[in-house]
């Protein structure tokens, strides 16, 4: 999900893009949604062969970056056997619509390439990606890569080895940044996407999952994640001093979402083990978590407009006449 402020800057409404992978036999595919027109509008973008029952193709991981022309990209995983075992992937593939209308979508990374994270800055697309779903002999190893369509065609190069769930982010000098899962939490950082990268630790004691980046306006970055230690916590640490603030647990759910606005303040959502979603928002130290939703609510994104507003869509599994995507935005106070 990603917010795109109006031209007239703050005081315009804006728009918000959203990207969702559709389930079961009438909804399979990529799905891109939009009140960019005033009013909310869903576009199914791939449509996938429906195979036999225990090989049904379908798309998922979905990823989305808005670039300063106003273009959408999104990323995608797509699999050819939802039922099969093992299952690795066909590979991910990208799509935009630079042109007004949407391309095709390029499968850019091969089979086995999954989790995909994307940006778009300065013209070029950028992409992280994590590779291995089968065995492989020897000693295991599951990279995770790096890439940009900046010279013309897409290029990629290794991040890390035995790297999972990649989230990526280009600041507005150039730096690329992965956070990514290695026996904990770590962030791989390259001065330009040509440069190398060096690896530093976040914070690990093998029990983090799903981690999530963000960074304020000059690119330094902040990390979330969801330890499983015991009950599922959410933890928050900042880099903003020039090295990680030690990890504060934030409440209680495991993560769905982290931005930072234009003041430096980190926005988290996060599942709760009750059901529905909790919200909370801070720097060093953070607000009682509100509850936002308090119904079947499950995966969910976030966005911040200029004013520090935040914006929520998240799927609702049922009951069966409120299933779907839903969205609410908060006050900015």
């Amino acid at each position: 999900m990603v917010f795109e402020p109006s031209p007239d800057g703050v005081g315009g409404v804006g728009a918000v893009h959203v990207v969702a992978a559709g389930s079961g036999s009438q909804n399979r595919g990529i799905w891109y949604v939009t009140n960019g027109s005033g009013q909310w509008i869903a576009e199914r973008l791939t449509t996938l062969p429906t195979g036999s029952a225990d090989r049904e193709e379908y798309d998922g991981e979905p990823s989305i970056a808005l670039a300063a022309d106003g273009s959408v990209w999104i990323a995608f995983t797509r699999w050819e056997c939802r039922e099969c075992a093992p299952n690795p992937s066909e590979g991910v593939f990208v799509m935009g619509n630079p042109s007004g209308s949407w391309s095709d979508p390029v499968r850019v990374a091969k089979a086995q390439s999954n989790s995909p994270s994307l940006d778009a800055r300065d013209g070029a697309v950028h992409l992280a990606y994590a590779f291995g779903m089968l065995p492989v002999p020897g000693p295991e190893e599951y990279p995770t890569f790096y890439g940009t369509d900046a010279g013309g065609g897409w290029t990629f190069r290794e991040v890390a080895g035995n790297a999972d769930y990649p989230q990526l982010s280009v600041g507005p000098d150039g730096l690329v940044q992965v956070l990514h899962l290695n026996m904990g939490v770590r962030l791989a950082t390259a001065e330009s996407p040509s440069s190398a990268f060096a690896v530093e630790s976040v914070y690990g004691d093998g029990n983090e999952w799903g981690p999530l980046l963000g960074t304020d306006t000059d690119g330094r970055p902040v990390a979330a994640w969801t330890s499983v230690a015991n009950e599922n916590e959410v933890f928050y640490s900042s880099r903003f001093s020039g090295s990680w603030s030690p990890p504060v647990a934030v409440m209680d759910g495991v993560l769905q979402g982290l931005v930072v606005d234009g003041a430096g303040t980190a926005h988290l959502i996060a599942s709760s083990e009750a059901g529905g979603l909790v919200y909370t928002i801070g720097r060093d130290a953070f607000a009682e978590p509100v509850s936002l939703f308090a119904g079947d609510a499950t995966r969910a994104a976030m966005a911040v407009d200029p004013s520090g507003r935040p914006h929520v869509t998240f799927t609702v599994g049922s009951p069966p006449g409120e299933r779907g995507i839903w969205y609410m935005a908060g006050t900015g106070d």
